[in-house]
This record gives structure tokens, C-alpha cells and sequence, in this order.
């Protein structure tokens, strides 16, 4: 028998009524990679979003520096800049400060 003939709804609306992806058993902690790998038999969309979710980092250094860049560029005088030339100003820093182009 499949899953979906086992409960009535969408994977989703079956999922929420188990607490929501819960880490924990009572009080104690579980690894939740462990968990979802239990729960993709029964939830295999969730499961798959639970781990592509897990598998992000939770900060980035390489994004953070992007931003800090962004800030320098986009002075109160240039404020007026659009969107895909400021895009292309910081993919162009990025390069040169790879080395992947040379400055002339």
C-alpha cells in the first residue's frame, strides 16, 4: 500500500500533526539528520526538503563579504546606480581580486 492511500491529504497536512520535525524524543536530543532519514519512507518530499535544508551552511563568510562590498559601493552619492550594473561592478571586484582578470 502506498502512503498516499494510507492517510487521506497531502504529504504536508500528514506531516504537521507529528510536531512539526521536532530534534527531540522527551527530553532527549537526537541527531536530526538520523530523524529525517527515518521519517523519508513515510514523508519522502519533506524528508528531501529537511535535507537540503540541513545541508546549507549557516553563515557564509564569501556572502557577508559580498554585502560589505555592496555597502562601500553604493554611497549616498551613488545611490541612484541600478540593480544590474551594481551586479556587475561586484562580479567584476570579485574577479580582479581572484585574479581571474588583470587590471589594466
Amino acid at each position: 500500500m502506498r502512503n498516499s492511500e494510507q492517510l487521506p491529504g497531502d504529504e504536508f497536512s500528514r506531516y504537521c500533526p507529528r510536531g512539526a520535525g521536532t530534534a527531540t524524543i522527551g527530553s532527549k536530543a537526537i541527531n536530526p539528520i538520523a530523524w529525517w532519514d527515518i521519517l523519508g519512507q513515510q514523508f519522502p518530499s519533506i524528508s528531501q526538503w529537511a535535507f537540503d535544508t540541513l545541508s546549507c551552511l549557516a553563515t557564509s563568510c564569501e556572502c557577508e563579504r559580498a554585502f560589505s562590498s555592496a555597502k562601500r559601493l553604493i554611497t549616498p552619492d551613488r545611490n541612484a546606480l541600478g540593480d544590474d550594473l551594481i551586479e556587475a561592478l561586484e562580479c567584476l571586484k570579485a574577479w580582479w581580486d581572484n585574479g581571474l582578470i588583470l587590471r589594466h
